[in-house]
């Protein structure tokens, strides 16, 4: 992994009154937030009814950014700007309008003060290509990152959704969301109109900085960007990561989204936190991404997954939310990979409650093997109900014990992790099928299940596994290369 730290920009957003008075004191606010950076930059004004409404001013410091939030509060909606103010200087801001009345729109406005555009790039068909300038008269409909000699900023349109319930938002087809684009005295000035409709939400989200936001002459940041970009089926809101909706799932709609709590975005973005040789974008994105977490824990450790699957509640009466021990494995490896590159006290603390969770939830739910080992359910609900033991699950909980232990030197976690990946090793026969692939899951009566296992993935996940018990115990298992062995005879066919 790359180092993280880069050279601190000098961007550093603020909020004022009209008449200058600093708001981040949380001073009782009467009009709307204005932001500015101390050098003049960057300018975020709202405008409009929210001018009459004293707005609620909450805000989160963290060690790596500073969250504050402007919540103006309409009966049981409102608008909120969020802005997180990174410690790279970088800021992220959020603009969101929920359930008001037609005919009372907000107006957002974003003055830059850097009269040259040097380039513009956008996301088509899920690669990096050139766009056209933003100027005078022209909308910017689509995401663009711009460039200039003295600003780098990525914008978009915003978009509408309406919410179903348990995370879930419709995305709605409508006109006029594009920024319009117009000059100011020092450069460009965009303007959203967040229409207002009762029971949908609109929003936009943009990234502001004095440095370099994506390094356009490093392929690798650009298949990064490409492939964990946030400006096609994927949504980066102001509490996480939202991903297309799936087909089992209830709510359900087309064209729907739901918080996914595993973070795969911020552990890809991981490598590339070297600011001078990536741009600064990944980093804003982590750290997001690591503190939106925190956020979602519940107060037990874990993190819910909210929609029903009809799936798992038609095979095993499971209800929503339930915990889903992949992605809470996925994004407990994320914090903690992230608090390597940059220490962090509160993350290892979240990190800390989701261990206690973890070993509760293995010792009170899985399966023992009477000659030993442990296999462990993926899910369970606020109900009691589990499931069946997925390859996948299970090895990336264990993965993620071993992680832990590395860092913390708790034995107690190694040797639970120990223990489930004995579990696999004593049950070695039962994964692979007559064709050398390998079942997805067995039933906790240890029966093999017709779900299709992922091409790879499971497999990586073991290599993974055999590097981790190399590091921690100087020899990987053979019954983990046998699976993995059987596995790659299974791609070698196909």
């Amino acid at each position: 992994m790359n180092k993280i730290w880069g050279v601190a920009a000098k961007l550093l957003v603020t909020v004022f009154l009209p008449l200058g008075i600093d708001l981040n004191v949380q001073t009782a606010v009467q009009a709307a937030p204005v932001s500015q950076s101390t050098d003049g930059r960057f300018r975020i004004e709202v405008q409009g009814w929210t001018a009459g409404i004293k707005p609620q001013v909450i805000t989160s410091k963290h060690a790596h950014a500073v969250y504050t939030t402007y919540n103006y509060k309409v009966g049981s909606g409102g608008f909120s700007l969020t802005q997180a103010k990174m410690e790279n200087d970088d800021c992220i801001f959020f603009a969101h309008l929920e359930s008001i009345k037609a005919g009372q729109p907000v107006m957002l406005r974003l003055t830059v003060n850097d009269p040259t555009v040097k380039q513009a790039i956008t996301l088509a068909d899920c690669s990096v290509q050139p766009a056209a300038k933003p100027k005078d008269g022209t909308n910017v409909s689509l995401p663009v990152f711009i460039d200039g000699p003295k600003a780098h900023y990525r914008i978009g349109p915003a978009v509408a959704f309406q919410p179903l319930g348990a995370s879930v938002y419709k995305r709605v087809a409508q006109t006029g969301l594009a920024a319009k684009v117009s000059k100011s005295s020092n450069g460009l000035m965009y303007e959203w109109k967040l229409p207002s409709k009762k029971g949908e939400v609109y929003e936009t989200w943009g990234i502001l900085s004095s440095n370099l936001l994506v390094n356009w002459g490093n392929k690798e940041a650009i298949h990064q960007l490409e492939s964990a970009s946030f400006d096609f089926d994927k949504v980066l809101r102001a509490d996480g990561a939202y991903y297309p909706n799936e087909e089992t799932y209830r709510p359900y709609a087309v064209n729907s989204i739901y918080y996914n709590p595993a973070n795969l975005d911020g552990f890809r973005s991981l490598p590339f936190l070297n600011n001078a040789d990536n741009g600064t974008y990944f980093e804003d994105i982590a750290t997001h991404l690591a503190y939106a977490s925190l956020q979602n824990q519940t107060p037990k450790g874990y993190w819910e997954t909210q929609p029903l699957s009809t799936w798992l509640n038609n095979d095993y009466k499971l209800q929503a939310p339930y915990m889903d021990d992949r992605r809470n494995a996925d994004n407990a490896t994320f914090l903690q990979y992230y608090i390597r590159f940059r220490s962090d006290e509160e993350i290892d603390n979240a990190l800390d409650k989701w261990d206690r969770y973890a070993v509760s939830y293995i010792k009170s739910n899985a399966v023992q093997l009477k000659t030993g080992g442990l296999l462990v359910p993926d899910y369970r609900d606020n109900y009691g109900h589990t499931t069946h033991i997925a390859l996948n699950h299970h090895i990336a909980l264990a993965n993620y014990l071993l992680e832990r232990y590395i860092s913390t030197h708790d034995v107690a976690l190694k040797s639970l992790a120990l223990e489930m990946i004995k579990g696999v090793e004593l049950t070695k026969e039962l994964w692979v099928k007559p064709n050398h692939d390998l079942y997805y899951s067995i039933s906790q009566r240890l029966k093999p299940t017709t779900s299709l296992d992922y091409r790879e993935l499971t497999r990586d996940d073991m290599a993974e596994t055999q590097r981790l018990l190399q590091k921690v115990q100087g020899e990987p298992s053979p019954a983990l290369q046998f699976l993995i062995d059987s596995k790659n005879k299974w791609l070698g066919l196909q």
